[in-house]
């Protein structure tokens, strides 16, 4: 995986989960210290183009609508908030045909995540992207078929050098192929971390750039 203008791959050893999901943070700046105390915000879908559409059944989040890549194999969704409470559950909505679900949060709040993400419906790897920073708290626990990242970066970008940031009118059939770049062009890029042990996703490793737990594909830094 290439990270764009700033070296923010991560290098620690990898560490499989229990159902072999593969779990990657990629950041901006580290945070000096992060509580977990703080709560988690609603989700709720920002109107800029991608048809989000976000069903609430007390706890559970069902996240479908959003827009889909030329090929069909990326589907895209645009958030105001994105966050979890305990006993919380995010259902991202796929299908067999999508590759890459991307949900980018662009309200300004960091997405405090404390419950469970999951995606339904197809075997899509899942990029969580939210510029202001991001929080997994010691309940936070995934359940994905692929991989799984989470990113403060600005933009992405795609194999077919397209960029997507998520703000303004994005050309959304134009981003085909496969999400392998990063951009942090924020001058304050928001923090990241994750608490506690992840229930039961296992450890966490760590290094001077972030955690990961093992990994969707080889990353390389830009020096």
């Amino acid at each position: 995986m290439i990270c764009s203008r700033v070296p923010r791959c991560l290098n620690s050893q990898s560490i499989q989960t229990k159902n072999r999901l593969a779990l990657q943070f990629v950041i901006g700046v580290l945070p000096l210290a992060w509580t977990a105390a703080v709560s988690a915000q609603s989700i709720t879908p920002a109107s800029n183009g991608t048809g989000t559409v976000v069903l609430q059944n007390g706890g559970s989040y069902t996240i479908q609508g959003g827009q889909l890549s030329g090929d069909r194999s990326n589907l895209f969704y645009n958030f105001e908030r994105f966050g979890l409470n305990a006993n919380e559950t995010a259902n991202f909505l796929s299908n067999p045909a999508v590759r890459n679900i991307l949900g980018r949060v662009g309200g300004g709040d960091p997405s405090i995540i404390q419950g469970l993400i999951q995606v339904m419906g197809g075997n899509s790897n899942l990029y969580l992207i939210n510029p202001a920073g991001i929080l997994f708290g010691a309940n936070a626990s995934l359940n994905v078929p692929a991989a799984f990242t989470a990113t403060t970066a600005n933009g992405i970008g795609f194999s077919n050098g397209q960029w997507w940031d998520g703000s303004g009118v994005s050309n959304y059939a134009a981003l085909t192929g496969t999400p392998n770049g990063f951009a942090f062009t924020s001058l304050q890029p928001g923090a990241m971390g994750a608490s506690g042990g992840w229930g039961s996703t296992g450890r966490i490793s760590e290094n001077r750039r972030g955690y990961k737990k093992g990994a969707p594909s080889g990353c390389t830094p830009i020096n």
